[in-house]
């Protein structure tokens, strides 16, 4: 039986290879959170056919990240919690707020560096018996089975290349990953 997976930062590069990826490693069902719902409809399409419900912050109550909005949004989508969430979130309070939308057991996967300390209990993650797993990429056979599934054509990447930019143009680049003014995935300098 497939799981529930809850992606955020779904809108950057990360979030969305992840949503492409989704169907070749099981997952049934996808929570992708955002800033905008806009680009979050725009992701959704890459899922390959797994249901792809949203939650964009920008929808959310104003406190919601002094309050439980975000979580219990999450538990609205999937009842029973969410069985694991990718987390890509570089700062601020989402990273702890996800974690209240997971089934007892459930796991955050966190990559995206968020300095932002967690503000839950010991207890309350005991109780829940939830981990927190920080990591920094991933595995060797992870990388292995994308690299397969790329090969076989399984899988296609070319949607993700937002943007194309020449070598004389990799300042204008470089700073266009780091304004985010318009919605870019994965950029491309060609020498």
């Amino acid at each position: 039986m497939g799981s529930t997976v809850v992606v955020t930062a779904a809108t950057g590069a990360m979030g969305t290879a992840t949503v492409k990826l989704a169907k070749h490693f099981g997952v049934a069902d996808l929570i992708l959170v955002g800033r905008h719902s806009d680009r979050l409809k725009t992701v959704a399409m890459l899922s390959g056919g797994i249901p792809a419900a949203t939650v964009a912050l920008d929808e959310l109550p104003d406190d919601w990240a002094t309050s439980n909005a975000l979580g219990g949004r999450l538990r609205e989508l999937a009842p029973g919690g969410a069985h694991a969430v990718l987390d890509y979130v570089p700062g601020g309070p989402v990273t702890g707020k996800v974690m209240g939308g997971l089934v007892a057991g459930g796991a955050l996967v966190h990559m995206g560096g968020n300095p932002t300390p967690l503000q839950l209990s010991p207890m309350a993650l005991m109780m829940n018996m939830w981990r927190f797993i920080g990591t920094r990429t991933c595995t060797r056979n992870d990388a292995l089975e994308v690299l397969r599934l790329l090969e076989t054509g399984a899988l296609t990447a070319d949607e993700l290349i937002t943007h194309r930019f020449p070598l004389s143009d990799a300042v204008r680049a470089l700073d266009a990953v780091q304004r985010r003014d318009e919605p870019m995935w994965m950029p491309v300098i060609n020498p």
